[in-house]
C-alpha cells in the first residue's frame, strides 16, 4: 500500500507517467487512490457505465426508462425556502448533478457546469383547495417520473413538490440514472436532512467539502481498467460464462415479443420476523450471508419452474469498494452475472456452499462493468431479451437513515412506474417488520395470477428449506400440505368414466362405427373417412401379425408425413405392439441408435427411406411397396389381448444432455390422457384439428388421437413447415378450429401477423 500512497502523492505529470510504466508491467493499479484532476477544462471522460447509458440514449432518445424517482411524503410545517436551499447546496457540492453530456469528435464527454440553481416546482391544490387523494398523488408522481431528460442540455435532476394540504406535502425527486444510483439516492436524502436541519435554524452547512468528484472517478477508472487488468477480469468471466444458456425458459403466459419490452408491474409480500431470523441463523451456521441463502432459494424456484439446471441470474452490486466513493454521488452500481448450476440431486446445504463460492468469485471480479463485459464477451444477441440473464435478484443494502426533520414526519411512498428492465426481478429489503419483498415482472410475458403463484411457492419453499436444509432441492416443497392433499384427491378421483377396456384402439374403433363416412383425415388434397382409415389399419395390423409381430414387441415407424404413416401408427397399436416413431429427417446415426437401443423387432417404412437404415436384424415392412399384399387382408377389427398396463409407445428424449433415452407410456394412462385432451379442447365432429408437431414427439400423439376418438377431422401438415403466410391460408382452406403449434412458431406468427395482418 506504500507504493500506492507514493503514486498518489506525485505531481500529476509524474504520476501519470509512473502509472503508465507500471501498467505496462502488469501491476494492478486498482488500489491507487482516486485524486482530483486538473479543472483547466470542464470536459471529462464518461465512466464505463455512463457510456452504456449514453449510447442507449442515442439509440432511443426521449425515454424515461432510466429515470429514478424516489417519492417522499412530508407531514408537518415545511420550510420550502430551507428545502430549496438544501438541494442547491447538494448540487453545489456534487459536480455530477451539474453534468450534461456532449460529444468530443465521436466520443461522449461529461460537461460540468460551474454552477446550477434549482427552483422547486410546486403544485398547488385546485381552486376549491381540495386535498389530493392518494390515487391523484400516485398519478402525478408517475406522470413526473415519466418525463424524459435531455442528456445534452440538462439539468438531469428535477424536484417537484405537491401540496396536499398546508401541513402535508409530497416531494418527487427525479434523476437520470446516468448521474445517480440507489446508493446516491440514500446519500442525497441523508445530506438533505442534515442541510435542511441546519438551514431551517439559520445555521451554516455542517457537511465537509468533498475531496474528489465523480469525474475524478471516471478518469481513474478509465486509466486502471484497461490492458492486462481488463484482460484478467474478462478472462475470469469468459471462463465462468462459457457455454452458459442464453435464456432462462420460464413458462410464460404470453408469446415473447420479437423485441424486448419494458412494460411492468409488481407485487409485494413479507417474510415475517421469525422467518427472517431463521434465515439469518441458517446463514450463520453455513458461514454464508442472507443474500447467498435467499439467492440459493430463488435459484431452486427458477430451476423448478423452468426445468433448467443451468442458467444465469443478474444481481446489482453497489461497486463502492473504495473509501473515496462512499460519500460520492454518481452512477457506480454494477451488475454481476451469477451462473446458477442447480442439479436436482444436490441438498440445499450443498447448493448454498456452491452459491457462496460462485458469489465470492463474482465479488472478486466485480470491477469490470457489465456494459464492458457485454462488449468483451459478445454474447449472441436476441432483441427479444436481455443478454446473459432475464431474471434478477436484489438484496437492498443502500444506506437508509431514519427519516427525521425538525417538525416533519417523513415516509417513503411506493409508486408503480409500470416499467421493468427484465422478465422477473425479486427485490428484498431488511426491515423491522422482516424481509420486505417485491417481485417486478414484465406484463407482456406474465399474468398477475402467475406471479401470485410464484410468490406463494417461494414462501413455501423458504419454509421447506428452514425445516429441512438437508433435503434434495428437487424434493423441497412448492405446495402447502393442503394443496398437496387437494391435488392428490383431485387426481385420484375418477371424474370421467373410462371403462377398463376403453383403450385408444377400442375408443377409435367405436368412433369409426359411429362416423363411418365422416372425414377422419385430410392431408394435402386427400381425404380419408373413418371407415377407410380403420379398415386400412386393420389390414396392416393383420399383415404385421402374419409376418410375426408379437404382442409387446417394439415396431418402429419411419415414414414421411402421410396417410400411410397414420395407418401404421394405428396398426401397431391394434396389433398389441409398441409404437416407436422415427423421424426420417433425423441423422442416420440417431435413428440407428434408437432402433438398436429399443430392441425394435419390426420397422415399418417406405421404399425411398429404407436404405437410410441398417435393418439386418429386424423384419421390414414397406408401406408403399407391400400395399397390394396388405390390402388383401381382412378389414374387420382385431381382438388383440391388450391390457391397460401394456406399453403403447416409446418416445426418445432429445439427448441434449447426453444419449437420448427411451420412455415407455402405458395404454391405460395414455387413453386417459387422450380423453382429458378431448374434454379440454371440447372436441366435436364439427371441429377440424391441425396436426402440426413433428411425429417423433409425443405432442404429435396428443394432436392425432384425441381428435380421432371424437369424430373430429384431423388435418395433417404435409412434409413442409408452413411459412406464416401459408399457415394463414391453410387455416381458411381447411376451416381449422383447433391449432396448437410450438411456442417458437406462435411467436413468429404473432410477429408476422402484427406487421402484416
Amino acid at each position: 500500500m506504500d507504493l500506492y500512497k507514493k503514486i498518489a502523492s506525485l505531481p500529476p505529470e509524474k504520476r501519470e507517467l509512473f502509472e503508465m510504466m507500471l501498467m505496462e508491467q502488469g501491476v494492478d493499479l486498482s488500489q491507487v487512490m482516486i485524486v482530483p484532476q486538473k479543472r483547466d477544462s470542464n470536459r471529462f471522460p464518461l465512466s464505463y457505465s455512463q457510456q452504456r447509458l449514453w449510447f442507449l440514449d442515442q439509440l432511443e432518445p426521449d425515454t424515461a426508462l432510466y429515470n429514478i424517482s424516489p417519492v417522499l411524503r412530508l407531514k408537518g410545517k415545511l420550510n420550502i425556502g430551507a428545502l430549496e436551499k438544501s438541494f442547491n447546496e447538494i448540487i453545489r457540492r456534487h459536480e455530477v448533478l451539474r453534468t450534461t453530456f456532449d460529444k468530443d469528435g465521436d466520443s461522449p464527454v461529461q460537461v460540468i457546469a460551474p454552477e446550477l440553481s434549482l427552483k422547486i416546482k410546486e403544485r398547488e391544490p385546485d381552486s376549491n383547495n381540495t386535498p389530493l387523494s392518494d390515487a391523484e398523488i400516485n398519478r402525478l408522481a408517475l406522470e413526473e417520473s415519466q418525463l424524459p431528460f435531455n442528456l445534452s442540455t440538462g439539468p438531469l435532476l428535477r424536484v417537484k413538490l405537491l401540496r396536499v394540504t398546508d401541513d402535508d406535502h409530497v416531494l418527487i425527486l427525479t434523476k437520470h440514472h446516468i448521474i445517480s444510483d440507489n446508493w446516491s439516492t440514500g446519500l442525497m436524502v441523508h445530506e438533505m436532512m442534515q442541510l435542511y436541519t441546519a438551514f431551517s435554524q439559520g445555521q451554516p452547512s455542517p457537511l465537509p467539502e468533498l475531496a474528489v468528484q465523480y469525474a475524478d472517478f471516471s478518469f481513474w477508472q478509465r486509466k486502471w481498467l484497461s490492458g492486462k487488468t481488463l484482460e484478467n477480469q474478462a478472462t475470469y468471466w469468459r471462463e465462468q460464462l462459457q457455454d452458459a444458456p442464453a435464456i432462462l425458459e420460464m413458462p410464460i403466459d404470453k408469446p415473447r415479443p420479437a423485441y424486448q419490452t419494458y412494460n411492468g408491474s409488481y407485487q409485494t409480500f413479507t417474510l415475517n420476523n421469525a422467518t427472517h431470523k431463521a434465515l439469518n441463523d441458517l446463514s450463520r451456521k453455513q458461514e454464508s450471508t442472507l443474500f447467498m441463502t435467499t439467492l440459493a432459494a430463488f435459484q431452486v424456484l427458477l430451476m423448478r419452474w423452468s426445468g433448467q439446471e443451468d442458467f444465469c441470474i443478474g444481481s446489482p452490486i453497489a461497486n463502492r469498494n473504495r473509501k473515496e466513493t462512499e460519500a460520492m454521488l454518481g452512477f457506480f452500481i454494477n451488475t454481476l452475472v451469477l451462473r446458477s448450476i442447480v442439479p436436482g440431486t444436490l441438498t440445499f446445504k450443498e447448493l448454498l456452499q456452491n452459491t457462496k463460492a460462485m458469489t465470492l468469485g463474482a465479488y472478486a471480479h466485480q470491477d469490470i462493468p457489465f456494459e464492458t463485459l457485454v462488449e468483451e464477451l459478445k454474447p449472441e444477441r436476441d432483441m427479444s431479451h436481455s443478454p446473459f440473464f432475464q431474471a434478477m435478484f436484489v438484496m437492498n443494502n443502500a444506506r437508509v437513515d431514519k427519516l427525521e426533520l425538525p417538525g416533519l414526519e417523513l415516509s417513503l411512498l411506493e409508486i408503480d412506474n409500470k416499467t421493468t428492465k427484465f422478465d422477473l426481478i425479486l427485490n428484498m429489503t431488511e426491515s423491522d417488520e422482516g424481509l420486505l419483498c417485491k417481485v417486478e415482472y414484465n406484463t407482456d410475458l406474465f399474468f398477475p395470477e402467475t406471479i401470485e403463484r410464484l410468490i406463494e411457492q417461494y414462501q413455501i419453499l423458504i419454509n421447506g428449506i428452514l425445516k429441512n436444509p438437508d433435503s434434495a432441492v428437487s424434493a423441497l416443497p412448492l405446495l402447502s400440505e393442503a394443496q398437496e392433499k387437494e391435488l392428490v384427491n383431485k387426481w385420484s378421483r375418477s371424474e370421467q368414466s373410462v371403462a377398463s377396456d376403453a383403450l385408444i384402439t377400442t375408443l377409435f374403433e367405436r368412433q369409426a362405427e359411429q362416423s363411418t363416412d365422416a372425414a377422419a383425415l385430410k392431408i394435402k388434397d386427400e381425404t380419408y373417412s373413418y371407415l377407410e382409415l380403420n379398415q386400412r389399419a386393420n389390414q396392416l395390423a393383420r399383415h404385421l401379425a402374419n409376418r410375426g409381430l408379437k404382442h409387446g414387441q417394439i415396431a418402429g415407424v419411419c415414414a414421411e408425413r402421410s396417410a400411410e404413416m397414420l395407418v401404421a401408427l394405428l396398426a401397431v397399436l391394434k396389433a398389441g405392439a409398441v409404437y416407436l416413431p422415427l423421424d426420417p429427417s433425423y441423422p442416420k446415426e440417431r435413428l440407428q441408435y434408437m432402433l438398436s437401443d429399443s430392441g425394435a423387432a419390426f420397422l415399418l417404412t417406405q421404399e425411398a427411406i429404407k436404405d437410410k437404415l441398417s435393418t439386418e436384424k429386424m423384419e421390414i415392412v414397406l408401406l408403399d411397396t407391400d400395399e397390394e399384399t396388405i390390402t388383401r387382408e381382412d378389414t374387420s377389427n382385431l381382438a388383440a389381448p391388450i391390457k391397460a398396463e401394456d406399453s403403447a409407445y416409446i418416445i426418445y428424449t432429445s439427448g441434449s444432455t447426453g444419449q437420448p433415452k427411451g420412455v415407455e407410456v402405458q395404454h391405460g394412462p395414455f387413453a386417459a390422457h387422450c380423453v382429458d385432451m378431448q374434454q379440454h379442447y371440447a372436441l366435436t365432429p364439427e371441429d377440424n384439428v391441425l396436426q402440426f408437431a413433428a411425429l417423433n414427439f409425443d405432442a404429435s400423439l396428443e394432436q392425432i388421437l384425441p381428435p380421432l376418438i371424437s369424430g373430429t377431422t384431423l388435418v395433417m401438415r404435409d412434409g413442409e413447415i408452413w411459412d406464416t403466410h401459408t399457415f394463414s391460408e391453410n387455416i381458411a382452406k381447411y376451416d381449422l378450429t383447433v391449432i396448437n403449434p410450438p411456442t417458437a412458431y406462435w411467436a413468429q406468427l404473432a410477429a408476422d401477423w402484427a406487421t402484416d395482418p
